[in-house]
């Protein structure tokens, strides 16, 4: 956790980020260099062998998997924060920034120097996932009521981003769901995750009072009588067999 902030090197920061597009070029280094650090053994091997050995050319040489492990973190964690600084599109509004007449948001410089979904995956060759990852922020703007012009080739269910889900995903992945489905899925971030806390409350309610039910019929007593005699009646009334009946008079291995 950071306590105290550098207000004045931050917003620096947030300007270098949005001045030509340079921060989504950062970005899609990232995810390209991330997938790098991953799949290219060429990146290892100072002698150009692939794989070999530096004195023979052979193919013993490993990639050190702590290595791999830890760059790929920090292309993802860096990733991660940059993305935040490069999506800060109320700065202008956090600063007390008062734009000119015909001067653009930052959403629009953003969405204008943006790679289409598509883009990304074809042209860059970044991952389904990163593709989507990056993107995702514009994709939700776009998706929203009253979409403004710069931002509808981002629309989700507009004709040129439906044109790109196919070649995303095996062609054998579309007989299992839906583009909607595919789009949804990829649109949605962690925080839109909802827990049914009324539903988990009232099951968690519902065990306690069982727990306490068969408490008192292990404690026994006059209560517990009272209350085996209510089952067995209630289980003679639903139709229940003698064995049924009896079962509800003691507290068996199952109660326990």
């Amino acid at each position: 956790m950071v306590t105290k902030v550098n207000v004045r090197a931050s917003k620096r920061l947030r300007e270098v980020l949005h001045e030509d597009g340079f921060g989504i070029v950062y970005l899609v280094l990232l995810s390209q260099a991330r997938a790098r650090v991953l799949f290219e053994e060429e990146l290892w091997f100072s002698d150009g062998s692939g794989g070999g050995s530096g004195d023979g050319g052979g193919t013993d040489r490993k990639k050190e998997i702590k290595l791999i492990g830890n760059l790929n973190d920090c292309c993802r964690k860096t990733m991660y924060i940059l993305q935040a600084c490069v999506e800060d599109f109320n700065a202008d509004v956090a600063d007390g920034h008062t734009r000119k007449e015909g001067e653009c948001c930052l959403m629009q410089k953003y969405a204008q120097s943006f790679p289409t979904l598509g883009e990304l995956h074809r042209d860059y060759g970044i991952d389904t996932a990163n593709a989507w990852m990056l993107s995702r922020a514009l994709v939700r703007q776009a998706d929203k009521n009253d979409t403004p012009p710069y931002l509808k080739r981002f629309n989700s269910s507009s004709a040129s981003m439906r044109a790109t889900y196919p070649s995303m995903l095996p062609p054998t992945c579309w007989s299992h769901f839906t583009p909607l489905l595919f789009s949804t899925f990829y649109s949605l971030c962690i925080y839109d995750l909802y827990c049914p806390t009324e539903r988990y409350e009232t099951q968690i309610s519902r065990l306690k009072r069982e727990v306490e039910r068969l408490s008192q019929l292990q404690r026994g007593g006059k209560d517990a009588v009272r209350m085996q005699s209510t089952l067995a009646a209630n289980i003679a009334a639903a139709g229940g067999t003698e064995q049924q009946i009896r079962d509800a008079r003691t507290f068996t291995k199952c109660h326990e």
